[in-house]
């Protein structure tokens, strides 16, 4: 299974499991493979265009509303939105999830770094698909601060999914 697909199966999984609410946005919901959650979810899926400060600052005022937003964005394009990353959300401590898509083409060299040096950024770099999905439970089971995660673009190795696509949270260290 490519690695767009589990993402998209893992947010939703996640949310009818657990009855939280999530909204996903990105800038290309076709190449993220989001129209899985927009089918099931059409109300809390938003394209807000090619637009990654905006989709940003979006996640972040959904998040002080108390809803709980992935935020997929390009990993090379969210260098973009990096200073509404720093101020709309890791200043204020929002639970946002940033979901990373990368590429051979659209290779963000640098995103893990840079979030990384923010002090509340919980950061995740999954290798296989079971570990994507079980990183997007982790970030759907974190409240009290923002995290990131990347997935790459094609298909996985192969490994056997989790039950259902229901992926586990794994324990985050402080």
């Amino acid at each position: 299974m490519c690695h767009q697909t589990c993402f998209s199966h893992g947010v939703v999984k996640f949310d009818v499991g657990t009855g939280k609410q999530f909204k996903t946005k990105s800038p290309t919901l076709s190449y993220t493979r989001t129209q899985l959650f927009q089918k099931k979810f059409p109300d809390r899926c938003f394209d807000v265009g090619i637009a990654e400060q905006h989709a940003v600052t979006f996640a972040a005022g959904l998040a002080k509303e108390g809803i709980e937003p992935f935020c997929t964005i390009y990993s090379s394009f969210l260098q973009r939105g990096y200073d509404q990353v720093v101020h709309h959300v890791d200043l204020q401590k929002l639970p946002v999830r940033f979901a990373m898509d990368i590429g051979p083409t659209h290779c963000g060299a640098f995103d893990t770094t840079y979030m990384a040096y923010l002090p509340n950024m919980v950061v995740m770099d999954p290798s296989d698909e079971t570990k994507l999905i079980n990183m997007v439970a982790t970030a759907a089971a974190i409240e009290d601060r923002h995290s990131c995660f990347r997935f790459l673009r094609g298909n996985g190795i192969g490994v056997p999914l989790p039950p259902n696509n229901k992926g586990v949270p794994i324990e985050v260290c402080s």
